[in-house]
């Protein structure tokens, strides 16, 4: 086992530096796009976003429950403390470049600004408030099963040939850990942040206290999934996803691809036909036509973005063609 703890600690100041400073140049631009006055000494450093702490608890939860039960070696701990395991190296970036504010710059640029757009007229945007002034419980039940279900479409859309290198990224790790939830690309956090997030608040309108219960749930389902941990193969199949259901969702077998696309409840794939269920583990994991190495993470996603725009660039191209002239 191999470590380089000043090695990791420069990464991480340099990350965190570089999302203080990313945090406040993306408010200044938000405050310049909705023409607010400008100061400069208010504007926020910290890359944190609410809600943030919340999915750190349960982040490191999971990942101190799955060690106690596993043990050190085979658990997401272990793995990605140990250099010799290259897919955790990915896993373990893209979490901190999460963390650290990073990512959401990378989502405005991979969408060439029209994530901030988005964001500005979301936050004006009154909202249809269908579950405001129900009970709490019935609020967080409908955000995480709307949410669940718009994932659901987004993760099917995310398989299909257009968006697909983008979404390989997240698949090309030859291995899971908690961590693993977050090794995705900018432009498909861009189309499931909208998809899971701001479609259903800005329908459902829930209170501040089941918005940040429902965060929590996501981010258990969400880590759960990618996790070691054990569940039994009834609840996989009918109550909740669980790892094993997950672990064959990201198999390399061509048998096993677009199946199991929910994280939370798994009769959403029963209902649309694409439940796969069988008790051996597959035998590999990973996509065999994604060139994604995993040891240069960054220089991946500017090559999926690229490969994705090339491939809606010619269909475009065949279809302007298709189009008679005036």
């Amino acid at each position: 086992m191999r470590h380089r703890p000043f090695r990791f600690l420069l990464l991480l100041a340099a990350l965190f530096g570089a999302g203080a400073l990313m945090t406040a140049a993306l408010e200044a631009a938000r405050r310049l796009l909705t023409r607010a006055p400008l100061d400069l000494a208010s504007l926020p450093f910290s890359p944190f976003e609410e809600g943030a702490g919340l999915m750190l608890m349960v982040v490191g939860a999971m990942l101190l429950v799955e060690a106690a039960w596993t043990g050190w070696a085979p658990s997401s701990l272990g793995r990605l403390s140990d250099e010799g395991h290259l897919a955790t190296r990915s896993d373990l970036l893209w979490f901190l470049i999460e963390v650290s504010g990073v990512g959401i710059a990378l989502m405005v640029v991979a969408s060439a600004g029209l994530m901030l757009a988005f964001e500005t007229a979301f936050a004006d945007a009154e909202g249809w408030r269908l579950v405001a002034g129900l009970p709490l419980p019935v609020q967080v039940f409908a955000l995480i099963l709307l949410g669940d279900f718009a994932q659901y479409w987004c993760h099917r859309a995310l398989h299909s040939r257009w968006l697909w290198p983008i979404h390989a990224m997240h698949h090309a790790a030859e291995e899971l850990t908690v961590l693993s939830t977050f090794r995705s690309h900018p432009l498909e956090n861009v189309l499931t942040r909208i998809a899971t997030g701001f479609l259903p608040l800005l329908l459902l309108g829930p209170d501040p206290e089941a918005l940040a219960w429902a965060m929590v749930g996501a981010a258990f389902a969400s880590c759960l999934t990618h996790s070691a941990l054990p569940m039994p193969g009834w609840v996989e199949r009918w109550v909740l996803v669980g790892p094993h259901l997950h672990l064959l969702h990201h198999s390399a077998e061509a048998r096993h691809h677009d199946r199991n696309f929910a994280i939370v409840f798994p009769w959403l794939d029963r209902l649309f036909g694409t439940l796969l269920w069988q008790a051996a583990p597959p035998a590999q994991l990973g996509a065999p036509d994604a060139a994604y190495d995993t040891r240069q993470p960054l220089a991946d996603a500017l090559r999926a973005y690229g490969l994705v725009a090339r491939r809606w660039r010619g269909f475009l191209s065949r279809a302007a063609g298709r189009v008679p002239a005036p």
